[in-house]
């Protein structure tokens, strides 16, 4: 659809250099403290992990996510795959005992590389428009996938509330989200950048977010989330 509407091939995604493994783990198997309703961020030099409690603290969910010099057309990054662990193993080799122990607890993991697309100067034409990652794909820095989706249904519930003209309406969805939705886009696209970061830029990282403290740190994104 995309393609039709003039917005790019279907073949043009770009392998962003990192690959998402994904596994959950039975709380039983993990500390205590990693199954409070917290999401817990480690970041290091190429790779971060993220985890935090499902299903009432029963299970944790991992996500490790690491840079891979392979490119698009690589059998290695197809979607979705089944994957074995030495990948994972070295990108976090040096890390701490309780990150190896997170890593250790998962049996089985499935691995997501990680692509993108440049933002659009628009989401819709005539009675078509794109909503979710067919208008605006993004990588999951700021786990923002899902919600600009909802956001493009709140908006295009609304415009299409306002008119029987379609085109109208779709020309009105797509005003309300483009510039939004392309500033998350770009955010999560910095973000991939800042989480990754080694030696002195990755001291300044820490320091900074040691400065600024937690308030500081979250009132950084009242853009996002105060709306």
């Amino acid at each position: 659809m995309r393609q039709y509407l003039g917005l790019g091939e279907g073949n043009e995604a770009v392998f962003t250099g990192r690959v998402a493994f994904r596994a959950m783990v039975d709380s039983s198997l993990v500390e205590p403290e990693w199954r409070r309703p917290e999401v817990f961020v480690r970041l290091g030099p190429k790779a971060h992990l993220v985890h935090y409690p499902l299903r009432g603290g029963s299970l944790v969910n991992l996500v490790a996510v690491i840079e891979t010099a392979g490119r698009s057309g690589d059998n290695d990054h197809r979607w979705d795959r089944e994957e074995d662990r030495p990948a994972l193993d070295r990108a976090f080799a040096g890390w701490s005992e309780s990150t190896h122990k997170l890593l250790a607890a998962a049996a089985k993991w499935r691995a997501w590389p990680l692509y993108g697309r440049p933002p659009l100067a628009t989401f819709s034409l005539g009675c078509i428009a794109l909503v979710g990652d067919a208008a605006h794909p993004m990588v999951p820095f700021l786990a923002q996938g899902a919600g600009q989706a909802i956001e493009d249904a709140d908006a295009l519930e609304r415009a299409l509330s306002q008119t029987v003209d379609i085109p109208a309406a779709l020309a009105a969805y797509s005003r309300r989200r483009v510039a939004r939705a392309t500033r998350v886009q770009a955010e999560a696209q910095r973000q991939r950048r800042i989480y990754h970061l080694s030696g002195p830029a990755a001291f300044a990282r820490d320091w900074a977010m040691r400065l600024l403290g937690p308030r500081r740190l979250s009132a950084r994104y009242d853009w996002l989330y105060g709306v």
